[in-house]
């Protein structure tokens, strides 16, 4: 899959909120990337909430020291595959900030 779309989906997951928010962050990375088909870009999007809910998880788990910010992020890259590694770092830090 695309990082690049996988990183935006990513980016417009964490500023969702609600039914609406989703179906807006949806159509914005359909008219960024118009020329994927919208079954790409829901796919991408369902992934990157994935992501987005999996690293509060681990970011608390890591807070709590059952696993260190290495191990944290291997589970994210096992559980959510085909991100680039600064998305992953983003994830990461993104569930500290809301886990606190």
């Amino acid at each position: 899959m695309n990082e690049a779309l996988l990183h935006s989906s990513f980016e417009a997951a964490i500023k969702a909120y609600g039914a609406a928010g989703h179906a807006e962050a949806k159509d914005r990375l359909q008219q960024q990337f118009h020329e994927m088909d919208s079954d790409e870009i829901t796919e991408a999007y369902l992934l990157a909430c994935r992501l987005h809910d999996l690293a509060y998880d681990a970011a608390d788990k890591c807070r709590d020291k059952i696993h260190s910010k290495s191990e944290a992020i291997a589970l994210l890259k096992e559980q959510c595959p085909g991100f680039a590694e600064r998305t992953y770092e983003r994830a990461f830090a993104q569930g500290l900030f809301e886990s606190r």
